[in-house]
């Protein structure tokens, strides 16, 4: 995103002046221009529901509320749109409208301005196929296919079938073939690692290709608005309306809908940081906000784990560092830890891992949690009113220390924690759906994650990025959400099936929505 940033500024900034050519095509706005007499014009896609483009009843206000607001409805838009676009091609000399059949799948349509202006349409002439052997033969696939689906058979194809007998039709190998490369460095996340070990291909074609186009959702652009003020949150002289203002302003709304929810939810902010405030003021420990922490891997110094940590909670003693970690979700948390040897679920440990990694004094972790910065509309109880229910929800979810001497100085609330959800202490201990972790359990989170980097810098030394996409039980977790499943032809054979993992005894992480 930076450089593609900086990409944009450059061009629209580079005072090289643009040597326009007077005989070359151009692009134009058909019903903006104006066409001079001597020139051809070429208008593509001349199809039903393109030629002219159709506006449709999905805008923020619907065709019955524009009726009663005196506004054009979309079909007074469509009729008016028809009529310019018929004078304006009427008008105009040297027309030349093309569409295509199909658009691979689909059949297309010529537009209904074509039969009003009673023009003729004409197919293109056949193309002789004497050029490219590579294009040959994918027609020839393309005509073994409509004869073998809809019985069609194209004149062609038995003179391209004796022209290539041995035309490997319906076959392919879909298996990664390792080639020599050199990696000069490479910054590793938490999501691309996860990215690798659910299929180590959708990796390569993601982090080594860099093919994944990325358009933020209205959930990512809330995401960011709410990181952004929260950071400025812990700022001296921080001012709520000056810094919504701020990033707001950077943030590109792309229809009225997104408006809406992103200023519907200022108020929920607003709730936020004052629960913030509540749970977080007067207590012993330094916050430190967007800690960006880089980590050279000592088996590959040119490979570097980064990670950002959204808070960290921080106090020195003389002989220690208690450190305290949250990661802000702005959807629905996950707490769990299994199938961590997979390399799944490594967010949190990962950030343990580079925290460890930072020069604190004999760094000791107290916790690790998911603060739920856009709490969802909470069940109602009949004890609690809303409001108690919406604190609830912003309490930390997550892992404690489970030596109540280090815990307290980082909560002294523990025993009915006003900060840690679910954090109780009975007569028997720990409340049952109170998460802790014993130092040895850590210690052991912290080998995984090692153990994880190593088997990644292997594969990557021998580029094996192999379609293999991770099946736990019966959920194929390699494929889900992957932009690529449509390029690699998996098969049976290709999914690496496992069993499940657990961390640990299972623990119900629904209690997590519990009222206390």
């Amino acid at each position: 995103q930076e450089r593609k940033q900086f990409m944009i500024h450059k061009l629209n900034t580079d005072p090289t002046a643009i040597q326009e050519k007077k005989q070359a095509i151009r692009e134009v706005d058909f019903l903006e221009e104006e066409i001079k007499e001597d020139s051809y014009v070429f208008i593509c896609n001349a199809t039903e529901r393109n030629f002219p483009k159709l506006y449709k009843d999905e805008e923020f206000l619907s065709d019955e509320e524009r009726k009663l607001l005196h506004i054009s409805t979309t079909k007074e838009k469509n009729e008016l749109e028809k009529e310019s676009l018929l004078k304006k091609l009427q008008s105009t000399k040297n027309v030349i409208l093309t569409y295509s059949k199909t658009d691979g799948k689909l059949e297309k349509y010529p537009s209904g301005i074509l039969e009003k202006m009673k023009i003729a349409i004409t197919s293109k002439t056949e193309k002789e196929y004497i050029h490219s052997h590579t294009y040959n033969q994918l027609s020839l696939a393309m005509y073994l296919d409509e004869f073998r689906k809809y019985g069609i058979k194209n004149k062609d194809m038995d003179s391209l079938l004796a022209t290539y007998p041995a035309f490997p039709y319906q076959s392919y190998q879909n298996q990664f073939q390792p080639f020599p490369m050199t990696i000069q460095s490479l910054r590793l996340s938490y999501s691309s690692l996860d990215h690798f070990y659910r299929c180590p291909f959708r990796y390569y074609v993601n982090h080594i290709l860099h093919l994944e186009t990325y358009e933020p959702s209205t959930e990512q652009k809330i995401g960011t608005l709410f990181h952004q003020v929260l950071k400025d949150y812990y700022e001296e002289n921080f001012e709520f309306e000056k810094s919504w203002n701020l990033h707001r302003n950077h943030i590109k709304v792309e229809n009225p809908r997104e408006e809406f929810f992103i200023n519907k939810l200022k108020k929920d902010l607003k709730r936020i940081i004052l629960t913030l405030k509540e749970q977080e003021g007067e207590k012993p420990f330094q916050i430190i906000t967007e800690k960006r922490i880089d980590v050279p891997l000592k088996e590959q110094p040119e490979i570097t784990l980064t990670g950002i940590i959204d808070k960290i909670f921080v106090k020195e003693t003389e002989t220690e560092t208690l450190l305290s970690i949250v990661d802000y979700k702005t959807g629905n948390p996950n707490l769990s830890l299994d199938n961590l040897s997979y390399g799944l679920n490594m967010q949190l440990p990962i950030y343990i891992y580079l925290l460890k990694k930072m020069p604190y004094k004999n760094p000791k972790i107290i916790g690790f949690y998911l603060q739920k910065i856009l709490p969802s509309l909470p069940k109602r109880d009949f004890t609690h009113t809303e409001e108690q229910l919406k604190q609830n929800q912003l309490k930390l979810q997550g892992y404690s220390i489970d030596q109540e001497k280090l815990l307290s100085q980082f909560d002294p609330t523990y025993e009915n924690s006003k900060l840690i959800q679910s954090m109780k202490k009975t007569n028997n201990g720990f409340y049952v759906y109170a998460k802790t972790f014993s130092e040895e359990e850590l210690n052991s989170i912290e080998k995984i994650v090692e153990k994880n980097l190593w088997k990644y810098i292997q594969q990557l030394k021998q580029m094996d990025f192999q379609i293999k996409p991770l099946r736990i039980g019966k959920n194929l977790i390699g494929c889900e959400y992957c932009s690529f499943n449509e390029i690699c032809y998996r098969t049976e054979n290709d999914i690496q099936n496992v069993p499940e993992i657990k961390w640990r005894k299972k623990e119900n992480d629904d209690m997590d929505e519990r009222t206390e």
